[in-house]
């Protein structure tokens, strides 16, 4: 009987209206994105950068190729020489952004913390051939982002 009576006076159509103008009245969260950035966490995982030492200006980076070994993507390709006194030299560093998990595995396992990932997340681009980024590319946008971060510092 019950069933037969809400089928009669449609009483699903007045709990979805209710429901409808419950909503109207309420203001919208619509971000105007291009013009009103969001506010990202810090625990965001944005495009990768190298990193140099702060005091010397080195590259952080030993060549151990950890970071190679354990991205389950194998988009990082690394090639290494023998430099000065028998140290490790960084020829070649690339990243194939195209393919990228954005895991963050080959930050959490790098012994020095040489790469790390930056707040970057807008990477469209119209070739997939721009999106892999060279040692000097990313060294590059590392020191945008130490640069960044030494501001807020001095801002707070």
């Amino acid at each position: 009987m019950g069933n037969f009576l809400e089928k009669i006076f449609l009483l699903e159509l007045f709990k979805g209206m209710g429901v409808v103008f419950k909503h109207v009245f309420i203001k919208p969260v619509t971000r105007m994105y291009p013009f009103e950035k969001p506010v990202l966490p810090n625990s965001s995982r944005g495009l990768h950068t190298l990193m140099r030492d702060a005091d010397t200006g080195n590259e952080r980076c030993v060549g151990c190729s950890l970071c190679v070994k354990i991205c389950p993507s194998g988009v990082i390709h690394m090639v290494t020489s023998k430099g000065e006194m028998n140290q490790k030299r960084i020829d070649e560093y690339e990243i194939d952004i195209s393919r990228c998990a954005f895991c963050g595995l080959c930050v959490d396992i790098c012994p020095k913390s040489a790469i790390v990932m930056s707040d970057r997340f807008e990477l469209a681009v119209y070739d997939r051939k721009n999106l892999s980024y060279n040692k000097n590319l990313l060294l590059k946008i590392g020191e945008v982002k130490q640069k960044e971060s030494k501001e807020k510092g001095k801002d707070k």
